[in-house]
Order: structure tokens, then C-alpha cells, then sequence
């Protein structure tokens, strides 16, 4: 905004400058040149939006504290919109968030479950149990294979 002002001031010269560095002898009011400049610069404020609680004051925008940009849009909050999924609970750190994940979620957003019959991964009403190593469908009826998406009468079925 410093530069805007310089600019400003450097294109009104010919008004703000003496009169007789032009060769003329009339009288300027170099302060009322200046107060308009001025009131260009205030008047910049005019019709601009700022954002969450921001305010303008003599030409630039000053944002209340964790936010920032141009018009005071960019919130320094990490946890807001809260990036953790699950219901996590987002915990604002100097470096960003850190989610604390409900049960049977993990990763860094809480958005990889951590009990692997959710969702059920068995076929044709299978059931899934858990185990250490991951789960096991316990298949039903004319289903098996290790997610219960064989039908053995298919299978076995004559071809025509």
C-alpha cells in the first residue's frame, strides 16, 4: 500500500510541486493536494469486503489475529473446517493439526478404518470375522473362496 501512495504522490507532482519549478508564479496549497491524495488512498477502502472481523485503516487491510490475505479470508485455524475424519478431534499444533481418531480409525486424518469387516468385505451374506493378520468371511450356503464370491453350482454347472 506504501507503494500505491508513492504512485499516487508521484503522478499528482505537477499539482503537488510549487508553482514555480513550472515557470508559473501562482500560489498551490501543497497541503490540500496532499489531503486529497490522501483521501484517494482512504477511499480505496470504499465497496471492499474484509473478511472475519477485518478492518481497513489508511488504505491496507488488518486482520484480528490466526487470520490473514489480502481481505483477511485465509484463517490461520488448521482444525476449521476440521479436517479429521470420523468424528475425530482436531488439535490445532505450531506446525499445522494433529486428529485424534476414534475407535477403529487411524491415519493422520482418521480416515482409514482400522476394523476391516467395516465394511463388510464377504459376499452373499458372508460374515466377517476379525483376526490378527486382517479377517475371515464365514461363507454361506453355495458361496465360498476367501471372500465368498464363488457359487460352486455355477461352478460346477454343466456348460450348454
Amino acid at each position: 500500500m506504501t507503494v500505491l501512495l508513492v504512485l499516487l504522490l508521484l503522478l499528482n507532482i505537477n499539482s503537488i510541486a510549487p508553482a514555480s519549478l513550472h515557470g508559473e508564479e501562482k500560489e498551490h496549497d501543497i497541503f490540500a493536494e496532499i489531503n486529497i491524495s490522501l483521501s484517494l488512498l482512504l477511499s480505496l477502502c470504499d465497496n471492499i469486503k474484509f473478511e472475519q472481523g477485518g478492518t481497513c485503516v489508511n488504505g491496507q487491510c488488518v486482520c484480528l489475529a490466526k487470520t490473514t490475505g489480502r481481505y483477511c479470508e485465509v484463517s490461520e485455524n488448521h482444525c476449521e473446517p476440521n479436517p479429521c475424519y470420523a468424528n475425530g478431534k482436531c488439535n490445532q499444533t505450531e506446525e499445522g493439526y494433529v486428529c485424534e481418531c476414534s475407535a477403529n480409525f487411524l491415519g493422520p486424518n482418521c480416515n482409514v478404518s482400522e476394523n476391516h469387516c467395516e465394511p463388510n468385505p464377504c459376499y452373499a451374506n458372508g460374515k466377517c470375522n476379525e483376526t490378527e493378520e486382517g479377517y475371515v468371511c464365514e461363507c454361506s450356503g453355495n458361496f465360498l473362496g476367501p471372500n465368498c464370491n464363488v457359487n460352486i453350482v455355477e461352478l460346477y454347472q454343466p456348460q450348454l
